[in-house]
């Protein structure tokens, strides 16, 4: 047909079938039959059928996407990422949210592209300090004086606070501690933010525990973001933050935000992790003025609670429960829940009816579902 043709061996085919190759067919070659009895003829604004059979175009198999499917398909950039690790001296590696993060998305990176750096600190011990400063500042020194500047960076801090104020730890042992603005300011100098601010895509991961998210060090912590550079800072609220219970939420945030650039709505990853809601909730700290805190919970529950509040805040002490009925939907579990007020003086009992699916169970002085 032309010189642009794909050849096939004779064997490939049928003696009844004829392959046209892409040139061919944009261009209507006039031997390619017409494709239907009104006489279309093939061109670049039809679509390509390249194989016929008994000199009519085999069937083609088309698979209609509509905007709701985008994300099934999204634009992976691999564009230069580095990943940093800051973690306070004494805090293991393995199984740092940070290592497991770089190992998830990974596969996506043939060549240099992905960085990992790792540093532990104590601010608190001169020598360590100074080894500390010396080894950030001559990473983004590298950074900034070489063609090796990453267009995506995310930063982890683990670390531990001081239950009451939020203070971070400056040692290990819980020895010394200060506020917030001045040990991320320590942990991330003025050289490491000026190659966040070069970054399209920057994020902040503060892996400690909630009181870090308390005033003022929440105010401290999103004054940070907002100067440095980030366009996000993610923290968790509870007490007592476990990094394991996060860990497929955090791989997840990071692909999602920074290798597939589709519309990265966070209520998609939150949909796929109400696991972790059970643990803590999450604190987001915008670039801007917002702050925006995610919690789990059931669109029935205030329904439910005997108190119009959580299921975890009701009355630790469940005295009763029974089968009560219902016009509408037969017998369905209840619970019987003392009266804060009157329950020590043997007062009026509260009852209230549970969603059909529902249970309520006292585990460790808690009511669960």
């Amino acid at each position: 047909m032309c010189d642009s043709c794909i050849k096939f061996p004779a064997e490939v085919f049928l003696p009844t079938t004829t392959f046209y190759c892409p040139h061919c067919w944009d261009k209507g070659d006039p031997r390619i039959p017409n494709l239907d009895a009104q006489g279309t003829r093939p061109g670049n604004m039809q679509p390509y059928q390249g194989l016929f059979l008994n000199g009519k175009p085999l069937p083609l198999l088309n698979y209609s996407a509509k905007s709701t499917l985008r994300s099934h398909w999204p634009i992976t950039d691999t564009a230069n990422f580095l990943i940093i690790s800051i973690r306070l001296e004494g805090m293991k590696e393995e199984g740092d949210p940070a290592v497991l993060a770089a190992h998830h998305i990974s596969p996506y990176y043939k060549n240099p592209p992905l960085r990992f750096a790792s540093f532990s600190y104590n601010l608190a011990s001169p020598k360590a300090a100074i080894s500390y400063d010396n080894r950030i500042e001559n990473l983004a020194e590298e950074l900034l004086t070489s063609n090796l500047s990453p267009d995506k960076v995310v930063v982890f801090i683990s670390t531990h606070t001081t239950p009451s104020k939020g203070l971070i730890h400056i040692a290990p042992g819980g020895e010394a501690a200060e506020t917030a603005d001045l040990v991320l300011r320590r942990l991330i100098p003025s050289t490491l933010q000026e190659v966040i601010r070069k970054a399209n895509t920057s994020m902040l991961f503060l892996l400690a525990c909630g009181a870090i998210n308390a005033a003022p060090t929440r105010e401290q912590v999103h004054k940070f973001v907002q100067e440095s550079g980030f366009k996000y800072g993610v923290g968790f609220t509870v007490d007592k933050f476990i990094p394991a219970e996060a860990n497929t939420f955090i791989q997840e945030m990071v692909a999602t935000f920074c290798i597939s650039a589709h519309s990265k709505r966070f209520s998609r990853l939150l949909v796929s992790h109400y696991d972790l809601g059970a643990h803590t909730d999450i604190i987001v700290y915008f670039a801007g003025d917002q702050i925006f805190r995610y919690a789990w919970t059931h669109p029935t529950v205030h329904m439910a609670s005997p108190y119009h509040s959580n299921v975890p805040n009701q009355e630790r002490r469940a005295t009763k429960t029974n089968e009560q009925n219902s016009r509408d939907s037969g017998p369905r579990p209840s619970a019987w829940v003392g009266n804060p007020q009157r329950d020590e003086r043997g007062g009026v009992m509260r009852t209230a009816a549970l969603p059909r699916e529902w249970v309520w169970v006292s585990v460790g002085g808690l009511f669960v579902l």
